[in-house]
């Protein structure tokens, strides 16, 4: 009998885990290069700029075939350059060939009270009860900041009408790489912001809007090369 219960147990663990040996890699990068934090990087028109920073949620994971969902993944994910294992995310081994995905938490989410894990506060990724959780942090020093320090501190979020930032990433799957390299463009989203009317955006409202709106454009995953 003891036999028996362990080789039911181990036919249990081949098959929970044979299910999840793929991953997605998130991958930030800056100006074509691996996003590193605390590093200095200078730019053709002699602006520089360094990030302490870079922390965003992924949430509600869809996973398409021929338009079709096949897989939907309700956890939230929180990316974060410091911790190297949080740039993963494991996934079932199946076919697919559109990922969807929210960048931030939902609503539904933001209401439900303290929570755990990814949503726990100690992330430093929640601001309070009427304003919810962060989507998304960039942080760091350039010498477009116009603060005294040269600081800059982007913080995106808010889930109340009319001022909701959770944006939807739809991407088209066409390798079959593992782990999925998902690159993040923190270059792209830099250069959209004009430091010389704000340096920060820490509150909901208008501007974290504006600037959430770009988010979207920053994600993207690169064909298998022939």
């Amino acid at each position: 009998m003891k036999i028996l219960l362990l080789i039911v147990t181990l036919l249990f663990q081949v098959f929970i885990f044979g299910q999840e040996n793929s991953r997605l890699q998130l991958t930030p990068l800056f100006n074509g290069l691996p996003l590193e934090l605390d590093k200095n990087y200078i730019l053709d028109d002699s602006s520089w700029y360094k990030f302490s920073t870079c922390r965003f949620y992924l949430s509600n994971l869809s996973f398409f075939k021929e338009g079709k969902l096949k897989e939907l993944d309700n956890e939230a994910y929180l990316i974060d350059l410091e911790e190297p294992t949080r740039l993963f995310i494991g996934i079932k081994n199946m076919q697919f060939d559109q990922i969807s995905f929210s960048i931030g938490i939902d609503s539904t989410t933001n209401v439900a009270g303290i929570l755990d894990g990814a949503l726990d506060p100690i992330n430093g990724m929640y601001w309070a009860w009427n304003s919810g959780y962060i989507n998304f942090k960039l942080e760091g020093t350039s010498s477009q900041s116009t603060e005294k320090n040269k600081s800059f501190e982007f913080h995106l979020g808010g889930y109340l009408a009319p001022y909701q930032t959770i944006q939807t990433v739809n991407l088209p799957i066409q390798t079959n790489s593992d782990p999925i390299i998902i690159h993040v463009d923190i270059y792209a989203f830099i250069r959209s912001i004009d430091f010389k009317k704000s340096s920060n955006v820490m509150i909901p409202g208008l501007n974290a809007v504006k600037l959430s709106s770009v988010l979207p454009s920053i994600f993207s995953v690169l064909p298998n090369e022939n």
